[in-house]
């Protein structure tokens, strides 16, 4: 996932980064299905509201959850670079993104049915 169209200007469309930090979806973890809010914090994302007791560890990958209503299900957000008990009984968890957001050519656009 690279982000959500925020605007369209004839055949361009501007696109809203997953890193951006007024960007948020719902994101859980592959391997454990541990589930959280992506939110965009300039290079990375962190991921919110996982508790401490959540399976989640460094190299999890975590996919989009469905549950935001923006985005379907199974794409692939990013990579977890850290994840750490953030002390509050919610565990701090810091995604890489899975899409080099810096040298992007083309993206594919998906479009909700109707």
């Amino acid at each position: 996932v690279v982000g959500r169209v925020r605007g369209r200007a004839g055949a361009l469309y501007r696109i809203l980064a997953v890193t951006d930090p007024s960007s948020a979806l719902g994101v859980c973890s592959e391997r454990t299905g541990a589930r959280g809010v992506a939110v965009g914090s300039g290079d990375h994302l962190a991921v919110r509201y996982v508790s401490n007791e959540a399976d989640v560890q460094v190299g999890d990958v975590f996919v989009t959850s469905g549950e935001d209503g923006v985005f379907p299900p199974g794409l692939r957000v990013g990579t977890t670079a850290e994840a750490a008990d953030g002390g509050d009984y919610l565990k701090r968890v810091r995604l890489d993104p899975s899409a080099d957001l810096r040298d992007l050519a083309w993206v594919l656009a998906l479009r909700r049915r109707a």
